[in-house]
């Protein structure tokens, strides 16, 4: 081989090498990013999973309270305060489970921060003017018969009498 020859081939493998180099590069630059995303993902569905979990906790709390609430409201004495001691215990969970889903990132479904801001949205919203009713069609009414007038010379048919039928004869 000439030095011309071996010049070239040098070159060649200096750039299949740095192809290679950048090929190598871009597939970490690529996996460490799709490691991240993955690793996102698998956050994000943790955090899901748990707010699902919380969410269900609070429903199950109101629906004690709620419980709580009708046996008091049942009772003779029929009175209920939030400063009852079953019922304070009770709001202080529900209190703490809603503190917990802010904190995920989440918004409580049943909690009153969501009634809060129906009510509001619902005092915001102006009235809308009532749409007048449908009208209500029927169905159309088949036409008339024509009957003939008397004095038009049209007479009417009269059908042929019928026969009585022979009786056979007796034997």
């Amino acid at each position: 081989m000439s030095e011309n020859e071996e010049k070239k081939g040098s070159d060649m493998r200096e750039k299949i090498k740095s192809y290679i180099d950048i090929g190598v590069a871009a597939s970490q630059k690529g996996l460490k990013s799709a490691g991240k995303a993955i690793t996102d993902f698998g956050d994000k569905s943790v955090q899901r999973i748990e707010l699902t979990k919380l969410r269900t906790k609070e429903g199950k709390a109101f629906a004690e309270l709620g419980k709580a609430v009708y046996k008091k409201l049942s009772s003779k004495a029929a009175s209920v305060e939030a400063s009852d001691e079953e019922l304070s215990d009770m709001l202080k969970a529900i209190d703490k489970l809603e503190k917990d889903i802010k904190k995920l990132g989440g918004t409580s479904k049943t909690g009153a921060e969501k009634a809060a801001k129906t009510s509001r949205a619902k005092a915001e919203e102006p009235e809308k003017a009532e749409k007048p009713a449908a009208k209500k069609t029927s169905a159309k009414k088949a036409p008339a018969k024509k009957t003939s007038k008397a004095g038009t010379g049209a007479a009417k048919k009269k059908s042929p009498a019928r026969k009585p039928k022979a009786e056979p004869p007796a034997e």
